[in-house]
């Protein structure tokens, strides 16, 4: 026996009260030809940001690869964007609000099911002979679990007074008098980060929901999703950094202590669909390290770590069929990461003139893909003197030259700024003026702002007048910047180290 089984055996038992507790199920006789669902214990160790353990966690969770399809119906439940949780955090370091967070406690065991299932338990708590439970509730494991809990979470808040923004049902607003609350429900389901500027406002909403949920009110926010949130109220700046996670990813590819290298990836570096192995010879452990690692790599991508995207996005490209070439390429990365993982993300005070003022970078490197001869596009929309959104993908199609190119990309950040122009409008902090992109090509900024079209340009005149019209209707306004100073060139292209380290 392990010695700490104690703990576990305890953890267990907590879980198994709660279950009890919120009448998730019943024991009940059980009925003739029916075939019980399988159900096991999970087991996670939560640990907090310097890695010191919280509590041993036992979750009793359903089979799901055993469901029957007439068990379930609805199981989409959204989830929120990374982008939106920076916006958040973004919005509350312009306008002073505090950042809290909460913890509903075995969120999916309080939502409804419409279907009947029976459940076998573990060993260890199997009722009496031609006895079985019965669930009344959801269970995690149950395909429809997120979905029943979502419905059931939403439909409190809305009741409650708070509206949906963004489109993603995830987020919501509550305003009284001058007083808001602006929530944000975790990818998580059962995790929330909220921004306040009346702390009476925001325990009053913890007490009503509390009659309702279980709560673990943690007070202001400091360790979300796995990211380092350091809220210095006295100089108005909030940083997210992921330098435990760094740390953690290092050691499960034993690359602890690993010297670290300046560069993601040199700037010749060129990935193709050559360096790959035929079919025949394809390494199956060698495959799934190599998507341990580009999976890993795409989470600090995702939230913390704009730099990443380029090179992580090359990598991206061979999952299904990597190379040596390839693992030394992903291998150099944890390499650049063992030098910068306490780098993250700052948000500060912009001056009264800038107060909640979008802007952005958008660039194009054209035939970048040496397989497809397609181009990269890359923005970034800054808030709050950082990013909060960017993006470094394949263009749909092959563009004919660097102009059209370019005009993909900054279409591309045209349709970001125009749902972020949206969202700010629901918050109330409408952007009066035109958002300025920057960009470096002058053919893409003229054709933007005049109605003409030459051979060239006949080809795109879908983009060119979707474009166009961003400009016409003061959602955006391209403005040229020097190639030396575009944010957006690292999205596009492995630069030289000077240049690469200026963006």
């Amino acid at each position: 026996m392990r010695p700490d089984a104690d703990r576990w055996l305890k953890a267990e038992e907590t879980e198994m009260a709660t279950c009890y507790e919120k009448g998730t199920f019943k024991i009940v006789d059980l009925p003739d030809g029916v075939v019980e669902l399988p159900s096991m214990f999970q087991y996670k160790l939560k640990t907090g940001p310097n890695c010191e353990t919280v509590k041993c966690k036992a979750r009793l969770c359903a089979r799901r690869d055993l469901q029957f399809d007439s068990e379930y119906s609805e199981t989409f439940a959204p989830t929120s964007q990374f982008f939106m949780i920076r916006l958040i955090i973004a919005i509350a370091v312009q306008n002073g609000l505090k950042l809290y967070q909460f913890d509903i406690k075995g969120a999916f065991l309080c939502a409804p099911i419409d279907r009947e299932i029976y459940l076998k338990l573990p060993p260890g708590y199997t009722p009496p002979p031609g006895k079985t439970a019965c669930l009344r509730k959801s269970l995690y494991g149950l395909k429809q679990a997120p979905s029943a809990f979502h419905g059931l979470f939403e439909t409190w808040l809305l009741k409650y007074g708070f509206k949906p923004i963004g489109g993603d049902r995830v987020t919501f607003l509550y305003c009284e008098g001058t007083s808001v609350i602006l929530l944000q429900v975790s990818i998580y389901m059962d995790d929330g980060i909220s921004a306040c500027n009346n702390k009476e406002l925001y325990q009053l909403f913890l007490t009503d929901l509390g009659k309702d949920f279980e709560l673990s009110n943690q007070g202001p926010v400091s360790w979300y999703l796995g990211v380092c949130v350091k809220q210095d109220l006295t100089n108005k700046r909030t940083t997210l950094s992921q330098e435990q996670y760094v740390k953690d990813v290092l050691e499960l590819f034993g690359m602890t202590g690993a010297t670290p290298v300046s560069m993601q990836m040199e700037a010749n570096t060129h990935l193709t669909s050559a360096d790959c192995p035929p079919p025949h010879k394809v390494d199956k452990q060698f495959k799934q390290e190599y998507q341990r690692i580009v999976g890993s790599l795409m989470y600090l991508l995702c939230f913390t770590c704009p730099d990443l995207a380029f090179s992580v996005n090359q990598c991206s490209r061979f999952m299904s069929n990597p190379g040596p070439l390839h693992m030394a390429a992903a291998s150099q990365i944890l390499w650049h990461l063992a030098g910068t993982a306490h780098h993250g993300i700052t948000y500060k005070v912009q001056p009264k003139s800038r107060e909640n003022l979008l802007w952005g970078f958008a660039d194009a490197d054209h035939a970048g893909d040496p397989d497809t001869r397609k181009s990269v596009t890359g923005y970034v929309t800054m808030l709050c003197c950082a990013a909060i959104s960017w993006a470094s993908n394949l263009q749909a199609v092959v563009a004919l030259s660097s102009s059209e190119a370019e005009f993909y990309a900054a279409s591309a950040s045209g349709c970001n700024i125009s749902y972020f122009r949206n969202i700010l409008v629901q918050l109330g902090l409408e952007q009066k003026q035109p958002t300025i992109v920057f960009e470096d090509n002058w053919e893409c900024i003229h054709l933007s702002c005049n109605a003409v079209l030459h051979h060239k340009s006949k080809h795109i005149n879908v983009r060119v007048y979707h474009l166009r019209d961003l400009c016409k209707l003061g959602i955006m306004n391209l403005l040229k910047i020097r190639t030396e100073s575009m944010v957006a060139d690292t999205l596009t292209k492995l630069l030289q180290r000077p240049a690469f380290e200026e963006h």
